[in-house]
């Protein structure tokens, strides 16, 4: 999974993150950067710094983990 390289990205990011919403714990806490994101950035601005890219990795690594 690659990290987004422009606006439509995050939203599609954003989609699929919200679909799976009740089989991730912390879900809110996870995502906010993703979410604050879509706020601050407009459809001709792309934005991603560090906390969405880091919080984007915790993510992959999350959904990536095996589950008890």
């Amino acid at each position: 999974m690659q990290p987004p390289r422009e606006f439509k990205d995050i939203q599609k990011l954003t989609r699929y993150v919200a679909a799976l919403s009740r089989f991730i714990s912390k879900f809110g806490e996870r995502n906010f950067p993703f979410f604050k994101n879509l706020r601050r950035a407009s459809s001709t601005k792309f934005y991603w710094d560090e906390v969405c890219n880091t919080a984007f990795e915790e993510l992959k690594e999350y959904l990536s983990s095996p589950k008890l």
